[in-house]
């Protein structure tokens, strides 16, 4: 379970976000979770620093947080979006309170932060000037300038946390919410890619990969095959899948391929994807599309449903690199092996290597190359 913290200065929208972005995430086939603001609860029961005191008012907000957070974990969402998160209490207490706080409930601050992937730190709606228009909260203590400076507080207590993001004020709100929703997305690690129609054309909907997987919903990928010459013979580059991949491990398949993430294009997700995988810089320009292709198929693995539903663009692309100049993605590829042309086709047509490789791409490669290189004349 992902854990994603919101916070920020009162007015920051937060609270109101929160249903807009479970929504939105859960039309994109994210289960997700929320973990509503504590201190909210604590002062409808009329506990609050004027009844209790300052101290005694956040170890109690403190308390019932961590026991919020645990009855969670058996729940197990994909995605847990927390209104607020531990840290936050250093803005209401102070370092010096703060610190005998966590004392007494024998944590570091270290730990603190490693609770949460991620915090997205919303600026409040102060910085815009219309803090009272917004807050809607009756339960708020801050004025118009408290509200400024603890926004500037929330920064400064989550500085050491390794993933953080900061939205700024936002006139509308409806874009507020998009880019901490984009916030969200790039924190938590979900991959997301755009559904498309039969002909790879986005529909304006995005989902999670593994919702698309198990529900039979057409996106996008790339396939990248290098060839080089040699000895007046092409030959191919095969990788071979980790063994510790859940599909086909150990099998030979395409040079790079992967998924498009939503929002980007297949040519600039294709030299991202040989980067990562390879090692190699590879030019956009210097890709050469030679066709679409649509994959559907379904399998089982690991006693789960895989339903692959994809517009596969093919592309190749020239390279004389060795072997060993490849820098390799060792969760994603075992090794590579340069093999001639033909006796690939061959090899994959009676499979005589291990293999998950489509020949229509291998032939699609061969056909593209040899009408450049006539094209040429060479």
């Amino acid at each position: 379970m992902k854990k994603i913290v919101l916070t920020g200065g009162p007015g920051a929208g937060k609270t109101s976000a929160l249903p807009l972005l479970k929504k939105k995430l859960e039309d994109a086939g994210v289960e997700a979770g929320i973990l509503t603001e504590t201190a909210t609860e604590v002062l409808a029961e009329n506990i609050s620093p004027d009844t209790v005191g300052l101290y005694c008012f956040q170890k109690e907000i403190f308390e019932r947080q961590i026991r919020k957070e645990s009855e969670w974990v058996d729940q197990k969402p994909e995605l847990l979006l927390l209104d607020r998160g531990l840290g936050d209490h250093e803005v209401y207490l102070g370092k010096g309170l703060y610190k005998r706080l966590l004392q007494e409930e024998r944590m570091q601050d270290d730990e603190i932060n490693s609770r949460y992937d991620g915090v997205v730190i919303m600026e409040t709606s102060a910085a815009l000037g219309c803090y009272k228009q917004q807050e809607n909260n009756a339960l708020r203590l801050e004025d118009d300038e408290q509200a400024r400076k603890l926004d500037e507080l929330f920064v400064q207590v989550w500085r050491n946390h390794p993933h953080t993001i900061r939205i700024p004020a936002c006139s509308s709100f409806e874009d507020k919410v998009e880019h901490v929703f984009q916030a969200v997305c790039l924190l938590s690690g979900i991959e997301f890619l755009d559904v498309v129609d039969d002909r790879g054309e986005p529909t304006g909907q995005m989902v999670s990969r593994t919702y698309a997987h198990a529900n039979k919903v057409m996106h996008r990928t790339s396939h990248v095959w290098f060839l080089r010459e040699r000895e007046e013979k092409l030959e191919v580059l095969l990788q071979m899948r980790s063994y510790t991949k859940s599909s086909f491990p150990g099998q030979y398949d395409i040079s790079s391929a992967g998924h498009i993430p939503a929002g980007s294009s297949y040519r600039t997700s294709a030299v991202r994807e040989i980067k990562e995988e390879l090692g190699i810089d590879v030019l956009e320009a210097e890709l050469v599309e030679c066709m679409d292709r649509k994959v559907i198929w379904d399998d089982r693995f690991f006693g789960r449903e895989f339903h692959d539903r994809q517009i596969s663009k093919v592309f190749y692309v020239v390279k004389d690199v060795d072997e060993d100049v490849f820098r390799l993605q060792k969760e994603e590829v075992d090794h590579v092996r340069w093999m001639d042309l033909e006796e690939c086709i061959d090899a994959v047509i009676k499979h005589t290597i291990p293999n998950c490789i489509a020949v229509e791409e291998l032939e699609s490669v061969k056909s593209t190359y040899e009408k450049a290189k006539r094209k040429k004349g060479l």
